[in-house]
């Protein structure tokens, strides 16, 4: 038998081994895990440890309990069988373990405008734990790693495949039952597929290549045109949520923007706060961030854009310590002392203990010394 009859008999064994694999049907299913399964899932709570203990987690109860809300009125029969926690991560990813645990990136959740967009991830990634794709992928690769052994470069061909890990067709799976429970429980079907079409700018913009979330997933653009069709076949009209969401994650989202400056990811802060639509959903802060984000970019005219910029956020937001600081070493760096004094003193008295305030006190003085003020 040649490796390509050999390796459509191990899909044909591994689809066999899915097809009795049965879904849960509520949170009492859980209960009832056993054999292979259960080894799972001791994975899976070994996994979790590891995410607690490496501190890992964002520590914002109020925006958890949200999230968790909106899991609960997708899946109410799953209620405290699967729970959702939120990573400090700023990449665009979301993630079920088998056991149940969802995981939301930072960086995710600060590029989603509604609850309803946040309902068709969430939506999806529970619809892997209901169906058991963590215990399916597992099995999968244990197939692999048999014919492997028995056909040198078989386990590359079926890793090649759409078999390996979570093939495309259980990644339609979870689309479509995610689809189904956003729709049940009264969101807005429509905005499904802009989730798809908000997170292909953003990939688009940072020049990703292999974005987690997408990365085993369909591309961008069939599971976006997907999500059209399904849409196109309901009613309009439904939940979004839009007031709700940016109250909750408004603390988040700025969390997003420092941790994604903090490691020059200036692109993706360019394409949210650069929509003036988006900034006016920001504290008025954020404009220091955009500041922040042209200083990073330096690129033709960026300076005045920052400029700009930073003197919005100190005129809209004077208790701002950041903006002031930023304009003083700004003006300082030009050699407009009178500004820059003007802007370090603002500093001082809003950041008297700042870890940096010895220095700037000592540029500050300088200044004075020098201008004899």
């Amino acid at each position: 038998m040649n490796a390509r009859l050999l390796a459509a008999a191990a899909l044909l064994l591994f689809l066999a081994a899915c097809a009795s694999v049965q879904p849960l049907q509520s949170s009492a299913d859980t209960a009832k895990i056993d054999g292979d399964e259960k080894r799972v899932w001791t994975d899976a709570r070994d996994a979790d440890a590891v995410i607690k203990n490496s501190d890992q987690i964002y520590a914002d109860a109020a925006a958890t309990r949200y999230l968790q809300g909106v899991m609960d009125r997708l899946y109410p029969e799953f209620r405290g069988a699967i729970t959702v926690h939120i990573l400090k991560a700023t990449s665009l990813n979301a993630f079920a373990l088998p056991n149940g645990s969802v995981y939301f990136h930072l960086g995710l959740l600060a590029r989603l405008d509604n609850e309803a967009q946040l309902a068709t991830v969430l939506g999806h990634e529970a619809a892997h734990f209901v169906n058991k794709h963590g215990y399916k992928e597992r099995e999968s690769a244990k197939s692999m790693s048999a014919f492997a052994a028995v056909v040198p470069g078989i386990g590359d061909l079926i890793g090649a495949s759409s078999i390996y890990g979570y093939s495309r067709d259980l990644e339609r799976e979870a689309d479509e039952l995610g689809f189904q429970r956003l729709v049940k429980a009264g969101y807005d079907p429509r905005e499904a597929p802009k989730t798809f079409e908000i997170l292909a700018a953003d990939v688009k913009s940072e020049g990703i290549e292999e974005p987690f979330f997408f990365s085993t997933h369909p591309r961008l653009i069939e599971r976006e045109e997907t999500l059209q069709s399904m849409a196109a076949a309901r009613p309009k009209g439904g939940r979004i949520g839009r007031p709700e969401f940016l109250a909750v994650t408004g603390k988040l989202r700025i969390a997003a923007l420092e941790s994604d400056l903090s490691m020059n990811h200036y692109k993706g802060v360019l394409l949210v706060l650069g929509d003036k639509r988006r900034l006016k959903e920001y504290p008025p802060e954020a404009q220091y961030y955009l500041g922040e984000a042209y200083r990073q970019r330096g690129d033709k005219g960026d300076e005045a854009l920052m400029e700009k910029s930073y003197l919005a956020a100190a005129s809209s937001a004077p208790r701002f310590a950041p903006a002031q600081r930023a304009l003083g070493v700004y003006y300082m760096k030009k050699k407009d002392y009178r500004h820059a004094q003007q802007y370090l003193a603002g500093y001082l008295r809003l950041a008297p203990n700042a870890p940096d305030s010895g220095y700037v006190r000592q540029y500050y003085n300088d200044m004075r010394k020098g201008s004899g003020k």
